[in-house]
């Protein structure tokens, strides 16, 4: 019997860009995405400055980061392409799903420091589906003083916009950058108004911090306290974080989900847990995650067991917790609420 082999194309359909966009993003995190790699391009010991500007026929995020030279924007165009290792931005695709999935049309600026070119890429999904040329984009190269630094991405012909979407912003914001905002390192204004960390209306003297390590030696640092006020509609639990930025919010990670502790609220830090490539989520089924959740239902077990019988309503504790006993693992510690 003959038979034939052969190298076949297998280059994607141009309308592949165009369907990045549909990956389920809100509006809030689609600009996450592009605050990523602002973040990611901050000059180390410098204050880095963004703005988002949110208008109903445009949004533009601008930062005075490091910029980008002609391969850097050439590669930023590139699906899955990245060489960032221990950043936010890590997968390749965000830059272009998150312009897709906010608009029709975008385009990229960037001035990398010391050099004397300002680089400009451009996209619009109606002339990129009619092209010949597929794969291709046309950059724009202008001379620039070379002590420019700067990265502006601008989108057009939005697929969504209303009228309270630059608070909906600010709000994700000061929760998904805190770390970044409340440390120094990143000044994030929303229409020109300043985003500050959140803020939660605790206890007094509720709030702890701790530091841990999993069975896999890897480190969960944090802090939890109880609200004032409860929540019935789920608000309370943790907002997770990856490298200071955070990939879920009111998650009941290690606590599960009930009405006696719904006054619990924290942070917790997993740098080395993966995450999937839209950073909505941790990879579940990994065992860097499945290790993090031993750990930090371990913390909060002892944390409950170790609290007097007629304080553990009042401290956040579910009753069914009452007689629990779990070994520690490494690194834990009992605290108190």
């Amino acid at each position: 019997m003959a038979s034939t082999t052969e190298i076949i194309d297998v280059t994607p359909d141009q309308t592949l860009m165009p369907k990045l966009g549909k990956s389920g993003y809100s509006i809030p995190q689609a600009i996450a995405e592009l605050l990523d790699n602002a973040i990611d391009a901050r000059i180390e010991g410098e204050l880095l400055h963004i703005a988002v500007t949110l208008k109903a026929g445009e949004i533009t995020v601008a930062d005075d980061g490091m910029g980008m030279d002609r391969e850097g924007i050439t590669n930023s165009m590139i699906l899955g392409r990245s060489s960032k290792r221990d950043m936010l931005g890590e997968f390749g695709l965000g830059l272009k799903t998150a312009c897709t999935s906010l608009g029709k049309s975008f385009s990229v600026a960037s001035s990398k420091l010391s050099q004397p070119f300002e680089y400009v890429v451009e996209y619009d999904e109606e002339r990129w589906i009619g092209a010949d040329d597929c794969w291709r984009m046309q950059l724009t190269a202008t001379d620039r003083e070379p002590e420019h630094h700067y990265t502006i991405v601008r989108i057009g012909s939005l697929q969504r916009f209303y009228a309270g979407l630059p608070d909906a912003v600010r709000r994700d914001v000061q929760r998904r950058f805190a770390p970044f905002i409340d440390s120094g390192e990143v000044q994030i204004k929303i229409n020109r108004r300043i985003s500050a960390p959140e803020a939660f209306d605790l206890v007094e003297d509720s709030r702890h911090d701790f530091a841990i390590a999993d069975e896999l030696g890897y480190p969960l640092t944090g802090w939890y306290g109880l609200l004032k006020q409860g929540s019935n509609k789920g608000y309370y639990g943790f907002h997770t974080y990856r490298r200071g930025r955070m990939i879920t919010t009111y998650d009941k990670i290690g606590i599960g989900e009930h009405p006696t502790i719904s006054r619990i609220i924290g942070e917790i830090h997993m740098d080395e847990v993966p995450v999937t490539h839209n950073k909505r989520e941790f990879e579940k089924e990994s065992a860097e995650y499945v290790a993090a959740v031993r750990a930090l239902r371990t913390l909060f077990i002892i944390t409950c067991t170790t609290s007097l019988p007629e304080d553990r309503a009042a401290r956040g504790c579910s009753s069914t917790r009452r007689g629990s006993r779990s070994v520690p693992s490494r690194g834990s510690a009992s605290l108190r609420l």
